[in-house]
């Protein structure tokens, strides 16, 4: 269901898109803006779509902060891409805190189960 609506939502920026560069804006600066960032975030929801299967499990054994960065960070590049090597940085400082996180964590014990039978 959830790749169904991430195909909705790409035929729907890439439609925004196409609309917006039929249109004359020449002199309406903000419309070139939008229909740029339209193609670019249908471009991105596209390549996310296609990946989809393999994105799901591998973000699911993500911590969830991990998650807020990546998506973030994706949505702070498609509006502009002058961002790309400083989001790359602050994703990667995270990750490296969160497998530090992982590393110094202390383990789980496992508890024995008392037993069922009564003792009289």
């Amino acid at each position: 269901m959830q790749r169904y609506v991430l195909a909705a939502v790409t035929l729907a920026l890439l439609g925004g898109a196409v609309w917006l560069y039929f249109q004359d804006t020449s002199s309406n600066a903000s419309a070139q803006f939008y229909g740029a960032l339209c193609m670019r975030a249908g471009l991105v929801c596209g390549a996310l779509w296609l990946a989809f299967p393999k994105v799901v499990p591998l973000l699911s054994r993500r911590p969830s902060p991990f998650k807020l960065a990546i998506v973030l960070g994706i949505l702070m590049v498609v509006i502009s891409p002058r961002l790309a090597l400083p989001v790359g940085g602050v994703v990667a400082v995270i990750g490296v805190l969160q497998a530090v996180k992982w590393l110094f964590a202390p383990l789980e014990t496992k508890r024995e189960q008392p037993s069922k039978t009564k003792e009289k």
